[in-house]
């Protein structure tokens, strides 16, 4: 297949659509796709040239991206704002797995129900410690 038209010994294809956009060198480049050729035929052009042989393209692909990029940040943002407001009604976070610690109480009740403190410290069951 060859070039769609050719103008001053220069070849022209046809742009199916911008696929993709990135910076290379501080310079943006768009991923271009030609029509009747497969995606690894496509290259990346920069935004200069782009411009001016397929402006309305470009500007179409920025505009689609920019929405884009907007429902991703209101996405993002939702979550963030449900939790301003459960905090806003006074709500406590639910704490995480990780954030909880669980520890014996030291007061409990003992077996005949008087609920006296045990000592943390292990008592002989021969007697006294000698240092009481």
């Amino acid at each position: 297949m060859g070039p769609d038209h050719e103008t001053d010994g220069t070849e022209f294809y046809e742009v199916e659509k911008l696929a993709a956009r990135t910076t290379k060198y501080r310079k943006v480049v768009y991923f271009v796709q030609y029509k009747g050729y497969p995606v690894e035929d496509g290259e990346w052009m920069s935004r200069k040239i782009l411009m001016q042989d397929c402006p309305q393209l470009v500007v179409e692909f920025d505009e689609q991206l920019r929405k884009r990029e907007r429902q991703n940040d209101a996405a993002k943002a939702a979550p963030r704002a449900r939790r301003a407001a459960r905090r806003a009604k006074g709500k406590a976070r639910t704490p995480t797995r990780s954030s909880t610690t669980t520890s014996t109480p030291l007061a409990t009740a003992n077996a005949d129900g008087t609920g006296q403190r045990r000592s943390s410290r292990l008592r002989s069951a021969t007697g006294p410690r000698p240092d009481e």
